[in-house]
């Protein structure tokens, strides 16, 4: 476990990696306090107070699966119920990295997430097969050991995928099939190189350096 529960990203990585804001991954990593003065508490586990390096990779693996949830539609207060009767049933931290969460986990989201009739859900989520299925998707990406999860994959398009493992370049995300770490070619992209020239040097398609473009700016 200790791979996957020493911090490695800061909140701003997440963010990028994940596509998703920084306020928002805030709030689902160290709670918020809301007008009347109600302490909510974070929907992630493990996750470190203070700067730099302080969010390890199970907290990454679950922010991406809170990630999904969101995407599906879901109220933040709808997301927090369901990830809080996953929590009390599995007794454990960092449940929605745990590959438990790929059998009974999903029944206990639905179940939530059904009894929630002021829940915003997209059209996606209109049924539990519907549901399990489009999560079945989002875990798909995710590699588990033994008990949780020790490997990412996310689609940055639909043929280009970010690897992040733990044990391979501090956890720093790299270009599936190349080893590529994306910070590098997002470095070069930022300073202003053509693709072409990019591509050229880590010998990758100059489709891959244009897709990861948006996220140099």
């Amino acid at each position: 476990m200790d791979t996957l529960t020493t911090p490695l990203y800061s909140q701003s990585e997440v963010a990028r990696i994940l596509g998703k804001p920084q306020s928002t991954v805030a709030r689902w990593m160290h709670g918020y306090t809301t007008a009347s003065g109600t302490h909510m508490p974070p929907l992630i586990d493990g996750v470190q107070e203070g700067r730099g390096y302080h969010v390890p990779f199970l907290s990454l693996a679950e922010a991406y699966v809170v990630g999904f949830l969101k995407d599906q539609g879901l109220r933040t207060r709808t997301i927090r119920d369901s990830v809080e009767a996953v929590r009390r049933r599995y007794g454990m931290e960092y449940a929605l990295a745990s590959q438990r969460l790929k059998t009974d986990g999903a029944d206990i989201m639905w179940e939530e997430i059904e009894g929630d009739d002021s829940a915003d859900l997209s059209e996606v989520v209109h049924g539990q097969g519907v549901f399990r299925a489009a999560l079945g998707d989002r875990l798909r990406t995710i590699t588990y050991g033994p008990a949780y999860a020790h490997r990412l994959a996310i689609p940055v398009a639909d043929d280009v995928l970010m690897n992040i493992d733990p044990q391979q370049s501090f956890g720093q995300p790299t270009l599936a099939g190349t080893g590529v770490r994306v910070s590098d070619v997002l470095g070069r992209l930022k300073a202003g190189e053509p693709p072409a020239s990019i591509a050229y040097d880590y010998d990758l398609p100059e489709h891959t350096v244009q897709v990861l473009q948006p996220l140099a700016a």
